[in-house]
């Protein structure tokens, strides 16, 4: 099944929930003419596009380099940067994180048996370069915060960055099983 591509129609204008590939090739071929406004800073696109991406559009990224402002996620970004020489993505972050949520869940549970680390990870914070990671015990699910933020030129970058940066704790958005109607 190829990838999902919802648009949705809003007051000011049209969310375009398209990523990567769709959202570069959008931007580049027709801008958002004011009409659409894409929802994702992924990286990929951001670099893709570098200054050609649009300034002041509110969008989220699952995982921005720039964000929180810790000595992990610092310690992060200049080890990948050091060796990639490039920014991390998303999807960077977020299996550097699954590998150190299955250690720690392996040392806290003093065994690598399935069952053992399924149990060690329920309930269990960690901080990772993207910030705090609690994995619920109802759907094992990994919640943390997502950063939005607004695109902007900064001279020490070859493409966009979010700037006037928002989140909202994990807890405040993600449903809460039960789910219910």
């Amino acid at each position: 099944m190829g990838r999902m591509l919802v648009t949705i129609l809003v007051a000011i204008g049209l969310v375009n929930g398209a990523y990567g590939q769709q959202t570069r090739l959008s931007i580049a071929t027709g801008g958002t003419g004011g009409v659409w406004y894409p929802m994702g800073g992924a990286m990929d696109v951001l670099e893709g596009l570098g200054k050609d991406y649009p300034e002041g559009l509110w969008v989220s990224s699952r995982y921005w380099f720039l964000y929180p402002p810790t000595s992990v996620n610092q310690g992060f970004v200049q080890r990948f940067h050091k060796r990639w020489n490039r920014y991390p993505h998303y999807s960077s972050e977020t299996s550097y994180s699954a590998y150190w949520a299955i250690k720690q869940a392996c040392e806290r549970a003093g065994s690598a048996e399935t069952d053992k680390v399924i149990k060690a990870l329920e309930d269990m914070t960690m901080i990772s370069p993207g910030g705090r990671r609690w994995f619920r015990k109802e759907d094992h699910q990994a919640v943390y915060e997502v950063p939005w933020g607004r695109t902007k030129a900064d001279p020490k970058y070859s493409f966009r960055i979010l700037g006037d940066l928002r989140t909202v704790p994990a807890e405040m958005y993600y449903r809460h099983p039960p789910f219910t109607s």
